[in-house]
């Protein structure tokens, strides 16, 4: 976890998008990339056998700034790719008691 969480951060993201295009760098290369690492981060949220754990996968995800990092993110990423970001967020936020009562 703590290394897809700083494989987000904005300087690795910034030097792989700047990083040559014949080279595998570039913005289509960042975004995928983003994509990939959410996707990762929302598997617990989308799968039963998780279930008892989501209180501990979201506290564990929130001491590595998942949040944070998620937000920064998403200026990397297409208008079409921004939901999986808020999607992941937004599970965050409703899976932890502690968090529900703070949302409502």
């Amino acid at each position: 976890m703590k290394l897809l969480c700083s494989m987000m951060r904005d300087n690795q993201l910034l030097s792989v998008q700047e990083w040559p295009l014949k080279c595998g760098g570039g913005t289509e290369t960042t975004q995928n990339l983003i994509i990939i690492i959410l996707k990762i981060f929302n598997i617990p949220f989308n799968q039963q056998i998780y279930d008892r754990e989501v209180d501990e996968i979201s506290a564990g995800l929130a001491k590595a700034d998942i949040i944070y990092l998620t937000l920064n993110a998403l200026k990397y990423l297409t208008t079409e790719s921004i939901p999986i970001g808020i999607t992941l967020i937004s599970r965050l936020v409703f899976s932890a008691e502690s968090s529900k009562q703070f949302a409502q």
